[in-house]
């Protein structure tokens, strides 16, 4: 996989005028020089910056945090599955946390995150975490290391290599390529995903499983797609065939008891494999599910790609903005 297959994300501060001022702050004869470098700092436009711990890689935009990227599991809180290697929190540009990890419905949900219900291999695990086609212990996403170049010209991006262990033995090796960024009022995040085995590994068919956001339910959530208000019954979680249609994008509103509002939105892309989406507005999920339409088989000399983009928006954005982040990001996957 290479960078190239992620788009370029619009800068989120004009540099030529910051550079401006600064050179006029510089120039002031009546300032010394700790006292100009003092203006100038103030002067200075919040910029994309990582923090790193062991557990996590966090992204802030000056002091606000953008988006979290779980390495390991918490120490406290959080899911009771035993991966992490996921997002959350994740906030909208005006700080909206818009993402929930082990929420008391689904308490293996976990905000942006990959897992497949039923992985056959050499071993058989369930890396969604549900635990009922197929056994959750000992199953476990593991980050092996992660690479953060500094941002630049108002985007982060960062490689995560992560495994997928049954009982400490690798079935699957992930490599993750994601950017983050501000995008026409938007929270940005961009992902490229490979998944590799050294033998033949199967993900069986279910309705659900695979890319998967996870959103806050603590108030009104309503879907939503390019053709307006989605009214489908909620699909079964045993039945594939009740999922709703494919789609380049789908869309949850959420509204909460304060009546704050931010929209999410679930980008999927042409060239990824055959999709149905599980959506649920009652609890907050938004799963464009390859597992629905077949099983899907990984091998040695055929990996698995997948590329989804998430926006995260404050309030309502106008149709014509989703449009031209979700469509536009399915289509670049289309054959010629």
């Amino acid at each position: 996989m290479r960078d190239e297959c992620f788009g370029p994300l619009a800068a989120t501060t004009n540099r030529r005028a910051f550079l401006a001022a600064a050179a006029c702050v510089a120039l002031a004869p009546a300032v010394t020089a700790s006292r100009a470098a003092a203006a100038q700092a103030s002067r200075k436009p919040p910029e994309f910056a990582f923090a790193k711990t062991p557990e996590a890689l966090q992204l802030n935009f000056g002091q606000k945090p953008v988006a979290r990227y779980q390495i390991q599991k918490p120490t406290t809180g959080g899911s009771p599955a035993e991966s992490a290697c996921y997002f959350h929190p994740v906030a909208t540009p005006a700080g909206t946390v818009v993402t929930e990890v082990g929420p008391e419905d689904h308490p293996h949900h976990r905000g942006i995150f990959l897992g497949f219900v039923e992985v056959k291999g050499a071993a058989k695990g369930d890396f969604w975490g549900w635990g009922e086609p197929a056994p959750t212990a000992g199953r476990r996403i593991v980050n092996q290391s992660v690479e953060a170049p500094p941002p630049a010209l108002g985007t982060a991006r960062f490689r995560a290599l992560n495994e997928w262990q049954i009982e400490g033995q690798t079935l699957i090796k992930e490599d993750l390529r994601a950017f983050v960024g501000f995008h026409d009022g938007s929270t940005m995040i961009e992902l490229a995903i490979q998944l590799s085995a050294e033998s033949e590994v199967t993900l069986a068919r279910w309705a659900f499983g695979g890319f998967a956001v996870r959103l806050r339910k603590d108030g009104e959530l309503t879907a939503f797609n390019a053709d307006g208000p989605v009214t489908r019954p909620a699909p079964k979680h045993t039945d594939p065939t009740s999922n709703w249609p494919d789609a380049p994008w789908y869309g949850l509103r959420l509204k909460n008891p304060e009546g704050k509002q931010a929209t999410v939105v679930v980008a999927s892309r042409a060239s990824n494999p055959a999709t149905s989406w599980h959506v649920l507005p009652g609890i907050g999920l938004l799963n464009p599910c390859i597992t629905a339409p077949a099983a899907v088989t990984i091998t040695p000399a055929k990996p698995l790609v997948l590329r989804y983009r998430v926006l995260a928006f404050d309030g309502t954005p106008k149709p014509e903005v989703i449009q031209g982040l979700a469509e536009t990001f399915y289509r670049a996957g289309e054959k010629s």
